[in-house]
């Protein structure tokens, strides 16, 4: 019965919520793969309520993993559930979340250069200039969320001198010149809060 099958699943996105404090990244990743399978069925509607606390959820769990479990994830195998759940945070997120979710993205070079690179490989410029858009424009890698430290990159006998406040958004260009000529869906260009 197609009914308690939908009770069955709101039980279990209910639980997957009510746990989101403690779960890990491949919980996290697997909450993600359900979400994902659930929508492609299109039998339960549209979701809206699971994917509205996903996104929250994950942008406040994701500053819990460790930075290598991250890179790894987004690297290797599981790169395309990371991307989804990015997708999830975008999609369905607030601006609070948006922001949690872009000071983790830019917490090291590594992270964000995984990040910005699995974006790509999985998804493509559009999620990549949402993403620039709504989680990277107002932070800067010298800001507290971030440690400067891990965007400095210097061969031995360069000088100490600190990257620019925006070399994140520096890299995002390299990996996507036109992102500044494409509108987004409510025909704004990137770059609009600068």
């Amino acid at each position: 019965n197609d009914k308690d099958l939908t009770n069955v699943v709101e039980a279990c996105l209910n639980f997957f919520h009510s746990g989101a404090a403690q779960q890990s990244l491949q919980t996290m990743m697997d909450r993600t793969h359900l979400l994902k399978e659930l929508l492609a069925t299109n039998k339960f509607g549209t979701l809206q309520s699971s994917l509205l606390e996903f996104a929250a959820d994950f942008a406040r769990r994701v500053n819990s993993f460790s930075r290598s479990d991250s890179e790894a994830k987004l690297k290797g195998e599981g790169k395309d559930i990371f991307i989804q759940a990015t997708t999830f945070v975008i999609e369905y997120g607030t601006q609070t979340e948006w922001d949690r979710f872009g000071k983790w993205s830019i917490k090291s070079v590594n992270l964000f250069s995984a990040f910005i690179g699995a974006i790509m490989d999985v998804s493509g410029p559009a999620l990549l200039r949402d993403v620039l858009n709504r989680c990277l424009l107002q932070y800067s890698i010298t800001s507290p969320q971030a440690s400067v430290s891990s965007w400095t990159v210097r061969k031995p006998g360069e000088p100490k001198i600190l990257p620019t406040p925006s070399l994140h958004v520096q890299k995002v260009l390299e990996v996507y010149p036109n992102v500044a000529e494409t509108v987004d869906k409510d025909k704004r260009l990137p770059l609009h809060y600068a």
